[in-house]
């Protein structure tokens, strides 16, 4: 069950509000996405109050890892894209903000499965992002606090920007509500960006 409430924080990373800053997806990779599609609805479950859920993550990480395997290259540059395309924060973004997370969240991370940023369409950096993000607030937060964050930003969706590095080591910023998230990444040689660390800068209670 552990695996599946991970999956579904990264499902729900899925469609950053920044993803009209992006041209289209090149059709290649449509085609990729189309194809995944397809064999995730050949392996839905005809009963879903009876399904395995946890068999059926296994089925869907392995069809990730089947589809999107080998198209690291075109991934590589769709993530390059991607991140050229995210906006510059301001240089000001974080006058009067105060870091809340100890040093133990900023540097622990879950251990990110080849198949995991696949679905969560880690090529993207904004959503590499959010995962990390999201992953940490649900570790550090208490669950009320948590979930009245969660609400909340359905009404003031997430915004992602380019907050420094490289190409193959960026760190993203995420505005989220009044704070402001910095996410560490590294370029994978599949082509997903993987989350290395976390810093969040708060308003002052």
């Amino acid at each position: 069950m552990r695996y599946a409430i991970v999956l579904l924080l990264m499902l729900s990373a899925v469609g950053c509000g920044n993803s009209q800053l992006s041209p289209a997806t090149p059709q290649p990779l449509e085609n990729i996405h189309a194809e995944f599609r397809g064999e995730i609805e050949k392996t839905l479950p005809a009963d879903y109050s009876s399904a395995d859920i946890n068999e059926k993550q296994r089925e869907f990480m392995a069809i990730a890892k089947r589809v999107y395997g080998p198209h690291a290259a075109e991934l590589r540059r769709e993530a390059k894209r991607l991140l050229s395309e995210l906006p510059r924060l301001d240089s000001n973004a974080l006058d009067g903000l105060v870091e809340r997370f100890p040093d133990g969240v900023k540097t622990s991370k879950p251990v990110w499965t080849d198949s995991m940023l696949y679905i969560a369409r880690a090529w993207d950096p904004s959503a590499a992002a959010l995962i990390m993000k999201r992953s940490a607030l649900s570790r550090y937060l208490a669950p009320k606090e948590f979930g009245n964050r969660m609400l909340c930003q359905q009404f003031l969706p997430d915004r992602a920007y380019r907050s420094g590095g490289t190409a193959s080591e960026p760190s993203v910023a995420i505005k989220s509500l009044q704070d402001i998230i910095i996410v560490k990444l590294r370029l994978q040689d599949t082509g997903c960006y993987e989350p290395q660390e976390v810093k969040w800068c708060a308003r002052k209670k």
